[in-house]
């Protein structure tokens, strides 16, 4: 996975030498108007796929203390965060194309997601998630 900045800051500072060490020159998106960003190694303090997917009905539950289970709701999500990430030019990252993930349809997710879960799921979106 992998962060790009234009201004490689942080919210207490700058980002550090051992950051920038690697960094790449990325192609411009959409939105930033021809300007190629900087391209670094994403960080993170935790592994978040120990948790799964959590997913919340936010109104009727706002202190999210009952998480949805729900294959086809999740997958419908999933579908719905793929569009929208196509639609905003978001860069396809490593997650989704190299070694954390090999690249699936997400037919293929739903279908290991039924199995893990023992049931059946079905989404309307059969496209590549890379």
């Amino acid at each position: 996975m992998f962060e790009h900045t234009l201004m490689p800051t942080r919210m207490r500072g700058r980002f550090s030498a051992e950051e920038l060490a690697d960094f790449e020159l990325a192609e411009p998106f959409a939105f930033t108007k021809g300007v190629r960003t900087i391209r670094v190694a994403g960080r993170t303090f935790f592994n978040p796929y120990r948790s799964g997917t959590l997913l919340y009905d936010l109104r009727a539950d706002p202190e999210q203390r009952a998480p949805i289970v729900d294959d086809t709701v999740e997958l419908r999500m999933a579908s719905l965060l793929v569009e929208l990430l196509r639609a905003n030019d978001a860069p396809v990252s490593a997650a989704l194309s190299g070694d954390m993930f090999p690249t699936k349809t997400l037919r293929v997710l739903a279908e290991e997601l039924s199995a893990l879960r023992g049931g059946s799921a079905t989404i309307s979106l059969n496209q590549s998630i890379d």
